[in-house]
């Protein structure tokens, strides 16, 4: 019914109505989200709470004596019922929660109220069990009544419906309860990220639902729309490999109000489908400002949870001391302890590299830092030219805690991006460096996105950009740039790959198009760049799954491209995205203007 991951957390959202996270109860296996910081629960109470009502006979009167504060703990909550039903003592947790709900019926304690009856259901009397199945959804209509687009409450009612003998006629209450699940994903989706991957069970079950309909085909393209929007979620491909007419007999043999039911909820705050890795196969570092070029080691990302396409993040780590150290803190050669200089602690998700500069004079320790409104998170997402963007808090450490630089909600990108000014020039003061080592200010650091070496998995080129700020005790005000190649094992199909090469090829042509009258020979390099991209697009749309006016678009695009056919690819992109099962946010990293202007 629901299923564990990696912990991750998530801000509240009409698609669940949580409310923030407090440390009252919860499992030491989890991760608690409070405000953005990570704390490790305390599970010395939720043991004591368990036994409390494991020994007791009076649960109404142990709940009124229940912590207020832990009343919208849904993670301690959770695992708290789950522990009873864990020792055999479900039956206790009904009449706990339903004292509960009469002291505050917050969303965390009636999803309990509600998976409680749903915990007693295996080994009950038909009658037993329809009494408790219509108890269960009546505690989450409570839910609906006040908020009609809580996913979740539609989600659990419409499995309690699916797991019913063929013969009692559920499965088309719970088609009619999914479906508005599904529906409510896809009106409030953009209004998130879509970092976690939870929306995709409400494709699958609702599949279910019309595989016992015995509708094999609407099954089958239910599961394959969850596919398209969450691609990485393997149980959604498993489903898929069932034959049409074995639909029925595999869904009712998952789908048994006879076998034990998994209710934890922790599929809202945890990811289903299994981590990434961005390995950085080299890079180079241009300036700060005046210094020499130099590349940079390899490195890596770790642990990237994707949601939906390319939507995703790198949970903040941190273990101190202990192994795996960053190669960029042991090289500074102090103690290992995880922290910058001034005890910012670093994601250790993140080996982003480490820098001499000044003949060793400042060796810099790169990092994502807890020190911002990311909290040391990593976010992934497709930016609105459908540019991979990352966003994140960094660190700059040389050594010394005064020298520490920070700067917040940072992006790295794949677009192509022209270099800054210095603060300096920029704000009309003398003593400028505008450039960054053998880049100057107004030329572009190179990008890409796609999948170059054709081996069905993404690469490219991400680069960073910015100023050091005005107190930074190392070159202040001058402009910075890196690049890293990297390559991933994240899958890529054909066609989207064709759309996210053609879009940085795009890119590369507007930026031609701006610098043709004021720098020709950057803008003839600048379209010798779209060329070869928009080269390796078609290739990539050769029997891809691109409509046929797009690869007509895709074919009649040339290296004379004006405004007025870029402004025709764009138009296209946000017309093939979309049923590639890519989304785009609205987020602008490159500074590349993409309104359309013939």
């Amino acid at each position: 019914m629901y299923r564990h991951g990696n912990p991750a957390d998530r801000r509240g959202h009409p698609m669940t109505r949580r409310r923030r996270i407090g440390p009252v109860l919860g499992v030491g296996a989890l991760v608690i989200a409070i405000g953005g910081a990570a704390v490790s629960a305390d599970t010395a109470q939720l043991a004591a709470w368990s036994d409390r009502l494991t020994a007791d006979a009076a649960p109404q009167a142990l709940a009124q004596a229940f912590p207020a504060a832990a009343l919208t703990d849904l993670q301690g909550l959770n695992a708290l019922r789950l522990r009873l039903k864990a020792d055999g003592k479900a039956a206790l947790a009904q009449p706990f929660f339903a004292a509960l709900a009469a002291r505050e019926p917050s969303d965390a304690v009636l999803l309990n109220l509600s998976l409680a009856d749903v915990d007693q259901l295996m080994g009950k009397s038909l009658y037993q069990q329809g009494k408790l199945s219509s108890r269960s959804q009546e505690t989450v209509a409570r839910i609906i009544g006040r908020t009609p687009d809580h996913w979740t409450a539609w989600y659990i009612r419409g499995l309690n419906n699916l797991y019913w003998p063929d013969w009692f006629r559920k499965a088309k209450p719970a088609r009619d309860y999914l479906t508005e699940a599904v529906a409510i994903h896809t009106r409030l989706a953009p209004l998130e990220q879509d970092e976690n991957d939870q929306y995709a069970l409400g494709y699958l079950a609702l599949g279910d639902a019309y595989a016992l309909l015995d509708q094999p085909a609407v099954a089958r393209r239910t599961w394959e729309q969850g596919l398209l929007a969450y691609p990485y979620v393997a149980v959604l491909r498993e489903r898929l490999q069932i034959p049409d007419g074995d639909q029925h007999a595999a869904v009712r043999a998952r789908r048994d109000v006879d076998r034990p039911i998994d209710t934890d909820l922790a599929f809202l705050w945890s990811h289903g489908s299994a981590p990434f890795r961005i390995t950085l196969t080299g890079g180079t570092l241009y300036g700060p400002g005046p210094l020499d070029d130099q590349s940079l080691d390899p490195g890596g990302l770790a642990n990237l949870y994707l949601g939906s396409a390319l939507n995703g993040f790198i949970p903040a780590a941190n273990n101190g001391a202990a192994e795996p150290n960053l190669p960029g803190e042991v090289r500074q050669g102090k103690v290992i302890d995880g922290l910058l200089s001034d005890g910012t602690p670093a994601n250790e998700n993140i080996d982003v590299g480490f820098v001499s500069l000044m003949n060793g004079k400042f060796n810099l320790f790169l990092a994502a830092v807890a020190d911002g409104p990311n909290q040391g998170r990593i976010h992934f997402f497709l930016d609105d030219g459908w540019h991979w963007t990352i966003r994140d808090d960094i660190g700059i450490d040389p050594g010394f805690a005064v020298g520490v630089i920070k700067i917040q909600e940072f992006t790295f990108s794949t677009s192509p991006r022209v270099l800054p000014q210095s603060l300096q020039t920029q704000a009309g003061n003398p003593g400028g460096v505008d450039r960054a080592g053998s880049i100057a200010s107004g030329a572009v650091v190179p990008g890409a996105l796609g999948d170059a070496d054709f081996d069905g998995r993404l690469d490219g080129i991400m680069n960073a950009i910015g100023r050091f700020p005005y107190d930074s005790v190392i070159l202040p005000g001058v402009p910075f740039a890196q690049t890293r190649l990297f390559n991933t094992d994240i899958p890529i199909t054909a066609a989207q790959a064709a759309l996210l090469t053609l879009a940085n090829a795009l890119a590369h042509l507007r930026l031609a198009l701006d610098l043709q009258d004021a720098d020709p020979a950057r803008a003839a390099v600048l379209r010798g760049t779209f060329n070869e991209r928009l080269e390796t697009a078609r290739r990539h749309a050769q029997g891809s799954a691109l409509s046929a006016a797009a690869g007509a678009l895709l074919t009649g695009l040339g290296p004379n491209a004006d405004a007025a056919t870029l402004c025709d690819a764009w138009t296209m992109l946000r017309a093939e995205a979309p049923a590639n099962g890519l989304r785009q946010r609205e987020f602008n990293a490159s500074g590349i203007k993409i309104a359309c202007v013939k």
